[in-house]
């Protein structure tokens, strides 16, 4: 286990692990080896959730409309993969190794890791709750149509609960690299004629690898926010056929460098 002294709790139950004081895994700089299958024995999942929201199109704008949507959604024996590294830490971290995440560790002989299963379970909970925005907007310009179309996200919460009844396995997942808190899309287009040009933009707010993690679990945890833009020429030659040539990632923005990015 790396970093096996970085908390009581993990030492003690790497100590009943039976994993020794100071212990590297020989394989660790190899990939984890990792089973993944499906599970007969999951049950199925039951969903609650609820929406609330208004469209509001302003008679002084023409093709103008704008939308703000609450939603929150409740899933009770999520089906869910929990992934390696969350596996392990929440194992170790635990209150003791009576807990749903051991069980999906396997472990040589020689205290080395053998195999982590991280076939489909079901959690107990998992709770989503958001605002989405979105705003459309049409006009004649230059000689051709313009087409706005604005869409953004704002992520207030996203936790998964494997144990309703043991607190240490609450999994938080907003405000991480897979659901950054502020998601923004713009896509911006011009046509006329048979020609069109578009621009699609998307913003991903700052994030963290693990928002649970410990400054010294990690050296590589904050993801800064980022800009990327992707360009489209069109062409309609006839009406079986379109002309079309991109460039993605206009700027050649880099992704954050976490191991989570594969950066």
């Amino acid at each position: 286990i790396a970093n096996i002294h970085d908390n009581a709790k993990r030492a003690t139950n790497c100590a009943s692990a039976g994993i020794p004081a100071g212990f590297v895994d020989p394989t660790i700089a190899a990939a984890d080896p990792i089973s993944v299958g499906g599970n007969i024995d999951l049950d199925p999942e039951t969903s609650q959730s609820w929406t609330a929201g208004v469209v509001i199109t302003p008679e002084v704008i023409e093709d103008l409309s704008f939308s703000i949507d609450y939603w929150n959604i409740e899933i009770t024996d999520a089906i869910n993969t929990i992934n390696a590294q969350t596996a392990l830490d929440k194992c170790y971290d635990a209150q003791s190794l009576n807990n749903p995440f051991c069980s999906l560790i396997n472990r040589r002989g020689d205290s080395g890791l053998s195999l982590i299963e991280l076939s489909d379970i079901n959690i107990g909970e998992l709770t989503a709750a958001g605002v989405d925005v979105e705003v459309n907007y049409t006009m004649e310009a230059f000689g051709g149509t313009v087409d706005i179309a604005a869409t953004g996200t704002y992520l207030i919460e996203h936790e998964e609960f494997v144990d309703k009844t043991d607190s240490t396995t609450l999994i938080i997942r907003d405000g991480e690299v897979s659901h950054p808190r502020v998601r923004l899309n713009l896509i911006t287009s011009y046509s006329q004629g048979p020609w069109d040009i578009g621009l699609s933009t998307r913003f991903v707010g700052s994030s963290k690898a693990d928002v649970q993690a410990l400054p010294e679990d990690r050296d590589l945890n904050n993801a800064s926010s980022k800009i990327y833009n992707d360009l489209v020429f069109g062409y309609e030659l006839n009406e079986n056929y379109q002309f079309s040539l991109g460039i993605n990632n206009l700027f050649n923005v880099t992704p954050p460098r976490l191991f989570e990015t594969h950066t």
